[in-house]
């Protein structure tokens, strides 16, 4: 395997610690579906009731709860990165 990543010039592929984040990426993709899914059926039962505060509230919190859940992943998988390479990308 690796004389197969040093041929296409990706050694660096084989870090132990890519693994944890690609799991954190695909985790947070999961996550935010989940989250539209939810959001969605919530939406569908608010549009059931008499009043306009629920559809308010669902509607506003469907973007910044997807981007709270995209930023903490993103946020802990670059300490991830940083702790492990070090790199001053990251000062």
């Amino acid at each position: 395997m690796k004389t197969f990543l040093d041929h296409f010039g990706l050694a660096s592929l084989e870090q132990p610690w890519l693994p944890h984040v690609l799991i954190i990426v695909v985790a947070a993709v999961a996550i935010s579906i989940a989250a539209r899914i939810f959001l969605q059926r919530a939406e569908k039962l608010a549009d059931m009731t008499a009043t306009v505060w629920d559809d308010a509230v669902i509607h506003a919190a469907s973007r910044p709860l997807r981007t709270f859940i995209w930023l903490v992943s993103l946020a802990y998988a670059a300490q991830i990165v940083q702790e492990n390479t070090h790199s001053h990308i990251f000062d």
